[in-house]
């Protein structure tokens, strides 16, 4: 089954308009309607506020932020016990 996809608006009426289908004249066919969600304001650089920061502030607040504290054969423990869990 051929199936065709295009966009239009529903008038004020209620009707829509459809494109030229004269091959399925006199055929029944499904149509399935699915609403436009509403887009969001684009957000563009000059709605960021500005705030400079500096190479070494930006290190500063970012170093470190995936590390963890655990060794890597406790690391590796906890991903044996999680598996060895979820295929009790």
């Amino acid at each position: 089954m051929q199936a065709y996809r295009f966009e239009t608006t529903v008038l004020e009426d209620g009707s829509i308009k459809l494109p030229d289908f004269k091959k399925f004249a006199n055929t029944q066919v499904e149509i399935i309607l699915f609403p436009k969600a509403k887009r969001k304001k684009k957000v563009t650089t000059s709605d960021i506020p500005e705030k400079k920061q500096s190479f070494e502030e930006f290190i500063e607040k970012w170093a470190g932020f995936a590390k963890s504290d655990l060794t890597d054969e406790e690391i590796d423990n906890i991903r044996y016990e999680s598996i060895m869990e979820k295929h009790k």
